[in-house]
């Protein structure tokens, strides 16, 4: 490989890694959809007509030429690097807009399997607690709402059977609710293993 292809490799990598990285941290946002966008140009648009312009463009707005005579390494390393840097960075525009395509899409990949298997799994502790919890605001619920709106269930069975003083279809229910409460609060229990491997009962 020549210097030209290995700066503009290097060129590629230092700019499409960082840039990747973030339109991840940024996705759907207006940095992710310029990023984006100027990617798609990038791997659209020609090099060689990139270089073209690059040359006549200068020229033709300021009077400015940037192509150099050569100058070998040896003899000036910074002005033999200064004659590769602007066809280094153009000849390297394709190849960093695929490597930040691709470096933003395996990242959002690895975030959202780490969000998914770690980060959701302790998050969802106190989100099961409150669920349990919820499970006897509920039952409670629909004793109410089954009576407004004229529905069929078992709240409003109670409120009936409170209504006629019917003591054992009360009983019979409450035991009913409380036992579908104890079995909730057990199974939130069991969960806690589950989400959180470290948690162990004895």
């Amino acid at each position: 490989m020549d210097e030209l292809g290995f700066l503009s490799l290097l060129f590629a990598i230092a700019l499409a890694v960082p840039v990747g990285v973030l339109a991840a941290a940024r996705q759907d946002s207006a940095a992710d959809y310029v990023l984006r966008t100027l990617a798609i140009v990038g791997l659209s648009v020609p090099g060689f007509w990139i270089a073209t312009l690059a040359l006549i463009l200068p020229a033709v707005w300021w009077g400015w030429i940037p192509r150099r005579p050569f100058v070998e390494l040896a003899r000036d390393p910074v002005s033999h690097l200064a004659n590769l840097v602007l066809p280094a960075a153009i000849l390297g525009l394709a190849s960093a807009a695929a490597i930040m395509r691709l470096t933003r899409a395996t990242l959002l990949e690895a975030l959202r399997v780490v969000v998914l298997k770690h980060a959701l799994r302790n998050a969802l502790i106190p989100v099961v607690t409150v669920l349990g919890l919820q499970v006897s605001a509920v039952l409670g619920g629909t004793v109410i709402f089954e009576t407004i709106f004229g529905l069929p269930g078992m709240g409003r069975f109670l409120f009936d059977a409170i209504n006629q003083r019917d003591y054992p279809v009360i009983q019979g229910v409450n035991l009913f609710i409380v036992t579908v409460i104890v079995v909730v609060n057990l199974v939130v229990d069991a969960c806690y293993a589950l989400l959180d491997p470290r948690i162990r009962y004895s």
